[in-house]
């Protein structure tokens, strides 16, 4: 298991529609908190919410990060998205080509704390 300084993570975060994704992706990217993003097509999902099954389409976004920005990637796309309870789910990547890992870390700075 790698620590928190070298860890990349894959982020998946499922939003309302393209636009959202498209939103948030840039924004992330912008603000250095993810180094790439994927918009994928709309996905049909099923979860449960207040005591109801829902069905809703939605569309997922993956974003590259590191483990030392996920916390602020958390909140910064908590703030931005429009659910009230959105999905933000990190996934560490347990085998990255070393080319790729490092081009990551160089384009998500360490945050200060």
């Amino acid at each position: 298991m790698q620590d928190r300084a070298t860890e990349l993570l894959f982020v998946w975060i499922n939003c309302k529609d393209r636009q959202e994704a498209e939103r948030l992706a840039e924004t992330l990217i912008a603000e250095r908190l993810a180094a790439s993003a994927n918009i994928l097509p709309a996905i049909a999902s099923r979860f449960q919410w207040r005591g109801a099954v829902v069905s809703a389409e939605e569309v997922p976004l993956i974003v590259k990060t590191t483990g030392l920005a996920f916390k602020a990637l958390e909140r910064r796309a908590s703030d931005l998205h429009s659910y009230e309870t959105p999905c933000i789910l990190g996934l560490q990547a347990d085998r990255v080509n070393a080319a790729y890992a490092a081009w990551l870390q160089r384009e998500i700075p360490v945050p200060e704390i």
